[in-house]
């Protein structure tokens, strides 16, 4: 997990950010993680914003309820 990942959409970000240095591996699979997890915030927030409130989400409550299929329909 200590291997460097280079991302090849980081360079696009220099004039922001200056030099893309490489990332581990854990640092990037906790940033994905991270980056969800704040989207996820950011949707539930607009659901109660317009009355609603969001699906349980959290992954440990899922496991627990025996892991059910999505009933998408």
């Amino acid at each position: 997990m200590g291997e460097d990942v280079q991302l090849p959409w980081a360079d696009h970000l220099v004039e922001r950010f200056g030099e893309a240095r490489p990332a581990t591996w854990g640092e990037t699979v906790l940033q994905v993680v991270m980056h969800t997890t704040y989207h996820r915030g950011q949707v539930a927030r607009r659901l109660r914003e317009l009355g609603t409130e969001p699906p349980l989400t959290d992954l440990i409550a899922w496991i627990w309820m025996g892991r059910p299929q999505a009933a998408w329909n």
